[in-house]
């Protein structure tokens, strides 16, 4: 529910892993908090994706009834469409008094600068009333369309032994004034729907406190699920006894006889181990994008919490808190999430968090704990399940009818890599041609603290193109920022304006660099064009050039086509434009991910070799097959594709051919070799005749008013 100040500190420390076993009753499933109500319905959609089955949504009844007789469902209504349309259950916790409801004079609600009052007691009856009416409402069936959806677990109030949520933190009065009443009303309105409480925060007394309610005879009977909360840690994260208790300790395992009981421990000395528990809240703050370490632990926990369920068969849900960072709240970082953040809500374009991936693995592996499976298998029901515009077995992540998922990841983004004839390393683009190019815009920008205002086309852009020369593999990134800023050492690079290249050489993905992964980074600085390896074995680069003129910086380097391919078409690479004007790495521009937040291969794209010759600049000779194009009995190297000078009159070089058109300056290369290869290179002036071989010279195209002939 609404954030806690200063109670969840939570050390996290180092990556553990640890096998569990299901627990063999109940069905055990997670959810995740998403303080709905808003405006911010796409994370509804981001709660799907994860995985998980449920959503924990905020029931506030100060918003559900402002004034006394106005119950209004609007708002709500739509959230809880939202989460029918996509396969998830919602658990609504009912709580907070609105000012006209509180007991007693104790509120003037004509007074619009009023501090928040939901804590206050309310006068007896009023929660009742407004717990049956909610109820009536959401049990009953809410029309969605062409579907109804309804609500059957309600939670009864939050966190009341903290003096921010329930007046006093008095655990036994909320008890008979709130838990006792709200579900007679709850059972009343709906037989069959389902108590959920008293989700009591675990600081403080939270054994006594949970005994104010459990030990309540007639608390005790109204609860169906019991809900708890916990922040603590683990030893994997680097937790330590003295550090007060533990996740583990929390549940089951009281730390020392003379510190506060666990939650099993309290539950059988009230005699209500016959309830299932779920664990309603509980995660690790992360809230700066650029700590890895932060992020890993994160992720880890996750894992952890999830691990903690599986071990014990008496906990059948967890939700995680929660689905995205409130970067307004003082315990901010807590989301799988973070997204730009206004007065309206969250909005697109959002970034996950590794503990999202962390979460979607953990269910993947333990598919009884995600969204119940359709009636009929999805590849199988004649519907586009998973909206990408294929249905059933057309669609790729179907194996049969049988199949019920119809969902496939997203292909991985591509590069095209044509065939280029002839590649100088000169900062220059003249080679690359304007085939197969890939734009990167302001729309594409990664802040390093999630989503805010948004660089300008001129602030910051990226082309990239990338070619095959023979056996080697020509990269092309051209960068239009404002301002260039880097005087990073070459370790510290990435800090500055610069480019980072990884790939994977076996093609084997994994959520971490392993032995056969390379990254490398290329920068301008002080000292000139820069580059330095940061994973993996150090690559046979070719240059780099980096250059900068007026707003522009270009990078052009050459990699060795197997270090890439490996034999194979395609390869799997990321590349990322960092950005930096003058306050220190502020976020970048990326073709795919794996590199920026965390280094995951997984997430890195695809450079593709397509058969097509992209040369914008032919010469005499030049042709699609590197084979013999001038007649001259011999195939052409590779790359060069070797001029004849034999069909266009008098012969001029002494090969027995016929003469050259005049100041055509054609070359010879059949005196020493039909494919002219080796160390001895001739360079051959061909600036005398541009139209005879459509070269291109003069300052603006500097480099082709010369031809690089291999002898």
């Amino acid at each position: 529910m609404r954030p806690l100040p200063g109670c969840l500190l939570i050390l996290a420390l180092t990556l553990a892993a640890a096998p569990a076993a299901l627990a063999d009753i109940g069905d055990n499933a997670a959810g995740i908090n998403v303080h709905l109500p808003h405006t911010s319905l796409h994370l509804v959609d981001k709660a799907a994706d994860l995985g998980v089955s449920w959503i924990r949504v905020d029931g506030n009844w100060e918003v559900f009834e402002p004034r006394r007789g106005a119950f209004q469902t609007e708002i709500m209504d739509r959230v809880v469409c939202r989460a029918q349309e996509r396969g998830l259950k919602v658990y609504m916790t009912l709580a907070y008094t609105p000012c006209w409801a509180v007991e007693g004079n104790r509120v003037n609600c004509s007074d619009p600068n009023r501090p928040y009052t939901g804590y206050l007691r309310p006068a007896a009856g009023e929660y009742e009333a407004f717990v049956g009416r909610a109820v009536s409402h959401y049990a009953g069936g809410i029309s969605c369309g062409d579907q109804t959806a309804t609500v059957t677990h309600f939670g009864i109030w939050n966190e009341a032994n903290l003096t921010q949520f329930y007046e006093d933190g008095d655990t036994a009065d909320y008890a008979t004034r709130i838990l006792v009443p709200g579900a007679r009303a709850v059972h009343t309105a709906c037989p069959d729907c389902k108590v959920l409480g008293p989700d009591l925060a675990n600081v403080g007394e939270a054994d006594a406190k949970l005994e104010d309610v459990l030990c309540n005879a007639q608390a005790l009977a109204g609860i169906d699920i019991l809900t708890h909360h916990s922040y603590n840690s683990f030893e994997e994260l680097g937790h330590f006894i003295w550090d007060g208790d533990s996740y583990d300790n929390v549940l089951d395992e009281q730390r020392f006889p003379w510190t506060r009981r666990s939650l099993r421990q309290v539950m059988e000395a009230c005699g209500a181990t016959h309830l299932e528990v779920w664990m309603t809240e509980t995660g690790l703050r992360a809230p700066d994008l650029g700590n890895s370490e932060q992020l890993a632990d994160q992720a880890t926990y996750t894992r952890l919490v999830l691990e903690a369920q599986a071990r014990r068969p008496w906990i059948t849900n967890t939700f995680l808190y929660e689905i995205v960072d409130d970067v307004r709240s003082d315990i901010d970082g807590y989301g799988l999430y973070r997204c730009a953040q206004t007065d309206e809500g969250h909005r697109d374009p959002c970034t996950e968090k590794p503990a999202g991936a962390a979460l979607r693995d953990f269910l993947n592996a333990h598919p009884t704990w995600g969204q119940d499976a359709p009636a009929q298998p999805a590849c199988g029901n004649g519907v586009d399940d998973d909206e990408d515009g294929l249905i059933d077995e057309a669609d790729p992540g179907c194996d049969g009818p049988d199949d019920s998922d119809e969902y496939n990841p997203p292909p991985p983004p591509v590069i095209e890599v044509p065939r280029a004839p002839r590649l100088v390393v000169d900062g220059e683009p003249d080679e690359y041609g304007v085939d197969a190019v890939l734009v990167l815009g302001p729309g594409d920008f990664e802040a390093m603290e999630g989503p805010t205002e948004l660089p300008t086309i001129q602030d910051l852009s990226a082309s990239i193109r990338v070619r095959r020369f023979g056996d080697r593999v020509g990269f092309f990134v051209e960068v239009s920022d404002d301002i260039h800023d880097n005087d990073k050492s070459p370790a510290d690079l990435w800090q500055g304006d610069s480019l980072q290249v990884a790939w994977d050489r076996n093609g084997d993905g994994g959520q971490g660099y392993g032995p056969d992964d390379v990254e490398i980074g290329l920068a301008l600085t002080a000292d000139g064009a820069v580059w330095h390896s940061f994973q993996g074995a150090e690559p046979a680069l070719e240059g780099p050039v980096v250059v900068r003129s007026g707003p522009t910086t270009r990078y052009e380097f050459a990699l060795p086509l197997d270090a890439l391919f490996g034999g194979r078409q395609e390869a799997r690479v990321a590349l990322l434009v960092n950005e930096a004007d003058n306050q220190g790495r502020e976020g970048w521009l990326a073709f795919a991910g794996g590199i920026g937040r965390f280094k995951r291969p997984a997430d890195f794209g695809e450079l593709r070799l397509v058969d097509r010759l992209d040369d914008p600049n032919p010469m005499p000779g030049d042709d699609d097959t590197d084979v013999d194009a001038g007649g001259d009995t011999g195939t052409d190297a590779p790359t060069e594709d070797a001029i004849s000078s034999d069909a266009d009159g008098a012969d001029t070089e002494g090969d027995a051919g016929p003469a050259d058109v005049a100041g055509d300056d054609v070359l010879d290369v059949s005196a020493d070799s039909p494919a002219d290869t080796g160390p001895d290179e001739e360079i051959v002036d061909l600036s005398g005749d541009i139209e005879g071989c459509n070269c291109r010279v003069g300052a603006e195209a500097p480099g082709w008013n010369r031809f690089l002939l291999r002898r």
